[in-house]
């Protein structure tokens, strides 16, 4: 499984970024950017979990999270 280049964390809210390869009919090479939010929390046997299902209280943790998560990408290599 690919490694995030970036991730964010609320609590037990996460959203994490990554870069992918792309190349295109032309055979030109480029990058291509996902995200993904998660949820993390534990079962009742204390395995770890993670869902991208969210309660109303975790909305907010997510959207500030998903900001952060564009702000990144929109400025990334505008800093250096």
């Amino acid at each position: 499984m690919a490694q995030p280049i970036k991730k964010f964390v609320a609590g037990n809210c996460s959203v994490s970024v990554f870069e992918n390869p792309i190349q295109t009919k032309n055979g030109a090479t480029g990058k291509s950017f996902s995200v993904t939010p998660q949820k993390y929390y534990k079962d009742k046997q204390g395995q770890d979990k993670f869902v991208s299902s969210f309660g109303i209280n975790e909305i907010p943790k997510i959207r500030m999270l998903l900001q952060q998560s564009y702000e990144f990408l929109t400025l990334k290599g505008k800093e250096e």
